[in-house]
Formats: C-alpha cells, sequence, structure tokens
C-alpha cells in the first residue's frame, strides 16, 4: 500500500494516483477563498423577515460546526433563529445535552423532529441484519440524508422563511461516490451462499419498506423526491441557501470550539470516543466500512483533508494515520448499537 506524499490517503482509495503516487485530489486542490464576515452580513440582511417570527433557520445535530452556526446567527449577525433539529433515534447524548444549552443560553427556539412511528430504527435494524453479512454498512445513513434537509425545508415553508444557513464544510467531503461504495458492498456478498442471499435480500426489503415509509412520513415535494439515493433533490423554490464555512468564514476548529466552550458551555464526547461525527451513534459503523473497503476511517480522510488545507501539522497527522486505537473503540460502539437493537452480532 502506497500513501500520497501531499495529504496521506493510501492509494486504495478509488483515486487517480500519478507517477509519485500524488492523488488527483492535491494535484487539484487550491485554498477556496472567503467573502467574510460583512459580506455574510449584508447576504443575510437581504432576507430579514419582518412580516414572520424568524429570520432564518439553521439545521442543528448538535456538533461543533451547526452550534457555532446558532451562536454565530444569533449573537452575531443579530437574526432570529429557528434551529431544527432531526432525531434519528439514535443522537448521541452529549449532542442532546449540547442542544439544550444552546436553547438556554441562546434564547432561540429549537424545533425536534422525529417520525411518527419510530421508522427509522425499524429501518436500521433491517439494514444491519442484512448488511452484517457482507461486513460494511456502505448505505446505513440514507434515511438520515433525506430526513435532516426534508425536515428543514417543511419547517422553512411553514414558517415562511425563505434563508437557511447551513454548516457544511470542505473537509466533510470524502471525495468516494455511491457506486464505489456499492461495489465494496456486493464484493464483499460474493461468499455468503444461498441462505445468506435470501436473509440478505429479505433484510434488505423490509428497511427498503421502511425507508420509504419514512420519507412518506417526513413528504417534500414533488414525488420524485421520495425516490432520490439520498438527499432531496428538489427542494422548495424561493430558499436562499448559505454555505457559511463553503464561502464566507474560513473553518477554524479551535476557535469554534474555544467560543462554544466559552459561550455556551458546550462539550465534547469523553476522553477516548470519536470526536469527529460525534453527534450520531451509527458513524462507527460507516468508519467500519471505510477501513474495510478502502484501508482508512473517515476520521483520517477528513484529517487529511483538514492537512492538505493546513488546518494540521505534519505531527499530527502522523499520530492520526499511526494509531491503532480506533479499532477497539469502533468494535465496542458498533456493539453497543447492536444491543440497543436487540440484535445479535
Amino acid at each position: 500500500m502506497g500513501y500520497c506524499p501531499r495529504c496521506h490517503v493510501p492509494d486504495t482509495l478509488p483515486l487517480d494516483f500519478d507517477g509519485d503516487n500524488v492523488c488527483s485530489i492535491c494535484r487539484s486542490y487550491s485554498e477556496p477563498e472567503y467573502l467574510g464576515l460583512e459580506a455574510l452580513k449584508r447576504e443575510v440582511e437581504r432576507f430579514r423577515n419582518p412580516d414572520g417570527r424568524y429570520d432564518c433557520i439553521i439545521p442543528l445535530s448538535g456538533g461543533k460546526d451547526s452550534s457555532y452556526l446558532c451562536y454565530l446567527a444569533s449573537r452575531v449577525l443579530g437574526l432570529r433563529v429557528l434551529a431544527v433539529s432531526y432525531d434519528s433515534g439514535f443522537r448521541h447524548p452529549v449532542a442532546g445535552s449540547n442542544i439544550d444549552k444552546l436553547e438556554r443560553e441562546l434564547g432561540i427556539d429549537i424545533k425536534i423532529v422525529k417520525s411518527p412511528h419510530g421508522d427509522e430504527v425499524s429501518f436500521v435494524r433491517h439494514f444491519l441484519m442484512a448488511a452484517r453479512k457482507a461486513g460494511v454498512y456502505w448505505g446505513i445513513c440514507t434515511f438520515c440524508h433525506y430526513a435532516i434537509e426534508a425536515s428543514v425545508y417543511r419547517e422553512a415553508r411553514s414558517e415562511g422563511i425563505n434563508l437557511i444557513l447551513w454548516g457544511n464544510t470542505h473537509h466533510e467531503n470524502l471525495w468516494v461516490g455511491m457506486k464505489d461504495k456499492y461495489r465494496m458492498l456486493f464484493s464483499e456478498l460474493r461468499g455468503i451462499g444461498p441462505a445468506g442471499w435470501v436473509g440478505f435480500l429479505y433484510h434488505a426489503a423490509v428497511s427498503a419498506i421502511y425507508l420509504f415509509k419514512l420519507r412518506s412520513s417526513l413528504y417534500l415535494p414533488p414525488v420524485r423526491n421520495l425516490f432520490t439515493v439520498s438527499t432531496p433533490p428538489y427542494p422548495p423554490e424561493g430558499i436562499h441557501n448559505i454555505r457559511v464555512f463553503l464561502n464566507f468564514i474560513r473553518w477554524d476548529a479551535e476557535q469554534i470550539i474555544g467560543t462554544l466552550e466559552r459561550e455556551i458551555g458546550w462539550e465534547m464526547p469523553a476522553a477516548g470516543e470519536a470526536t469527529e461525527r460525534f453527534d450520531c451513534l451509527l458513524e462507527p459503523f460507516v468508519n467500519h466500512s471505510w477501513k474495510r473497503s478502502f484501508g482508512l476511517t473517515t476520521k483520517q480522510v477528513i484529517s487529511s483533508n483538514l492537512y492538505r488545507s493546513k488546518h494540521l501539522t505534519d505531527n499530527e497527522i502522523d499520530r492520526i494515520y499511526s494509531s491503532r486505537e480506533d479499532g477497539e473503540r469502533l468494535a465496542e460502539a458498533i456493539s453497543e448499537v447492536y444491543r440497543k437493537l436487540g440484535i445479535d452480532e
């Protein structure tokens, strides 16, 4: 296995590597240009809503990026914020505690959205019973990607809000599409035998039914949205989406966490737990799948992106790639979800 000398990703990823083993992402990378805070202030001013209760919606998970957006919007931009938080049933307790603190300390309204019948838990249960035969879990987040955006857009329409602030960051781009992920899934399924295939197809079909039920309960017109692979491809017209960390403000983890801890009492998970994407208890399944299929975890992919953009030092990226501690933590986190769902591993 070789590694890109610029960002450390292994050549097991489905990227193009040149003769010096430099990956295609590094070869085409250029530092993003940001418009700045003053430009953001001018932009949001256009969408203040004098006739409504709120000026903007922020999708909130309880992680650092969405939490900081709530702080930025309410305290710095002076917007009347409605935070919308989709509760999948797999939220990390620390993320839930952070959401309570944001509501209390910032005085913003937070709408918690849940499916009426708990279909996401049934989806995950059957999905895991199908995918465990392969040992990888590509597609486990399918229900959540749709539900988060549908919940946000539904609230925007209901409240007459035309502005949504999103917390996406450049370093969260994982560069591998679903085509490659499903190819790895089916390569793992080749040796499970006829009985294994029967079980896989049964649980995959049942999980698909629950996925459709979940999407129907959070229906976002048009009907075509119900059949998308991931997020709704046809959002409502007339809504302005701002990706704050992609276009306006350079993401700075130290500054974000420091501000949240000081102003809100925001917390990270306990030492020894995952800190990247910690807000969802299903993230270890994604990490495990990355490790098994491509030889590295999502934490390492994200770290390579951060190193490429000079957010991490040489020592920090070396330590992250040389760490062997993640394996035991991943196994225990996965076992905990199986126990929660009453599934024998």
